[in-house]
């Protein structure tokens, strides 16, 4: 079993756990709801955390073999680069071979020599072997193939004698000692996580009991208040000392968690749809492909670039959240910016990846104070946005400079333009305008909190089928 199989058992166990986990917290308290979602939290972190590390050590271990692999054929074409003829290439070749009696087991490599017009020198006797190594490989590229056997990296090099090639040599070495590491390792590690966030969660059940101990009155005064009815208040009458006083901030601070919550649920409805969405996709695939006893290469490959791309989707979204979330935590810096070359900056990154025709005007330094990289996010995603609808003939147009004390940076497309009806609700969250133009992310929303965390503002101006043009309008320093 490989870490794939681990992985998918994995994923259909959490989400088991999360419909049980549902059901019970509706009748669980607050200090035990906040004890789960501490371990909660703890257990998504050190996942993330392992799934990081396995990729790692995958990245290594595969770059080992990979190594290897290269080594065993520079030696050989090292050896055969001496001979002066087709027969002394022959000799080196059996000589080469013949030099590891251990060939073709445990880790050593599998070689194949195929000499134009003669039979195929190999050191192994198991046809599957031999199949699997003569089969279709790019010259000098390593590649992953599978026989009987498992998987094994392959490279294969041209013979070449007087400039003229007269064969070619193919080493393979197999990946089960390192796909049996990380089918080990992986659920230790899971058991380690699922151990720490345990632990998390009991510290966090004392930690929250001992804060909570003071206000056992007003919680019993305030037992008509629920999670879901925020329409009761203490109202204390008595004097105003400490705990008077403390009876009032409670009511104040209800008032504002009503207000609070119910703008969370609005949030969170819509993020938990949003995010939800590419994970239902990712698993309908993944059971569609499981279902398949032998399933072609051809399906697996679809199967993983669909999973992929909308986990590329989901880390964007939460990427923007945590971005999001630090606009509103951190202060913002005063340190100056050059936003001119900001742009430049933006420009040179985003050029390469994309084939539509830039213009930029930006005759000046344009100086703003603020953070650097908050800005320079904002104008990213401008930028994305403007390339992912420009088409490829179509032209960006990048401008940056200064009026009425203010620094003005815009970013033009050619595409599709925006209807009237939508410009108002291009900046809201996961957006969507039932056409092409909106892609339903946080892009623009972070746009938006940039300028407004800076003290300055974002515009749209836009015509169906005529472009669109995004300004974000900052103060000078």
């Amino acid at each position: 079993m490989n870490i794939d199989y681990h992985l998918g058992r994995w994923f259909a166990a959490m989400k088991v756990a999360v419909r049980r986990v549902d059901r019970l917290l509706a009748r669980l308290g607050l200090r035990v709801r906040l004890s789960l979602t501490a371990a909660a939290l703890a257990l998504v972190a050190l996942i993330a955390v392992e799934l990081v590390t396995l990729a790692i050590l995958r990245t290594q271990l595969y770059g080992t073999v990979d190594a290897n692999v290269a080594l065993e054929v520079r030696a050989f074409q090292q050896r055969v680069s001496y001979a002066a003829t087709a027969t002394d290439v022959d000799v080196t070749a059996r000589e080469f071979i013949a030099s590891d009696p251990a060939a073709a087991s445990g880790l050593a490599p599998v070689i194949r020599v195929q000499l134009t017009g003669a039979a195929p020198i190999t050191n192994t006797k198991d046809s599957s072997l031999l199949a699997m190594v003569g089969g279709s490989a790019m010259s000098g590229a390593i590649a992953t193939v599978t026989g009987k056997h498992g998987d094994y990296r392959m490279a294969a090099a041209t013979i070449s004698l007087g400039g003229k090639r007269i064969g070619d040599v193919r080493v393979a070495l197999p990946l089960h000692d390192a796909q049996a590491i990380l089918a080990t390792l992986a659920p230790v590690m899971t058991l380690i996580c699922l151990g720490i966030a345990a632990a998390s969660g009991l510290l966090t059940y004392g930690v929250v009991g001992r804060a909570l101990a003071p206000v056992t009155r007003i919680r019993l005064a305030a037992a008509g208040i629920t999670e879901r009815d925020f329409g009761h208040r203490v109202e204390n009458r008595g004097p105003r000392d400490e705990v008077g006083q403390l009876a009032e901030v409670f009511d104040d601070m209800v008032t504002r968690l009503e207000h609070g919550f119910h703008q969370r649920e609005k949030v969170y409805a819509l993020a938990s749809h949003e995010l939800r969405t590419p994970l239902t996709v990712i698993r309908g695939h993944l059971q569609v492909l499981k279902r398949q006893k032998q399933p072609s290469s051809d399906e697996v490959q679809q199967t993983l670039d669909v999973a992929l791309e909308e986990l590329e989707r989901v880390t964007e979204d939460v990427n923007d959240l945590l971005f999001l979330s630090r606009i509103q935590v951190d202060k913002v810096s005063t340190k100056s910016v050059d936003v001119r070359e900001l742009l430049l900056e933006v420009h040179r990154r985003a050029r390469g990846a994309s084939t539509q025709h830039w213009v930029v005007y930006a005759p000046k330094a344009v100086v703003v104070r603020g953070s650097r990289e908050q800005l320079a996010r904002a104008v990213l995603n401008l930028v994305v946005n403007a390339a992912r609808h420009t088409p490829e003939s179509g032209e960006i147009y990048l401008s940056c400079q200064s009026s009425g004390g203010h620094a003005l940076i815009s970013v033009a497309d050619s595409g599709n333009g925006i209807a009237p009806e939508h410009l108002p609700h291009v900046f809201e969250p996961w957006f969507k305008d039932g056409q092409s133009r909106s892609d339903g992310g946080l892009g623009l929303t972070v746009v938006y909190e940039v300028a407004r965390a800076h003290g300055g503002a974002v515009q749209v101006e836009s015509k169906a089928g005529a472009g669109a043009r995004f300004t974000i309008e900052l103060p000078l320093a």
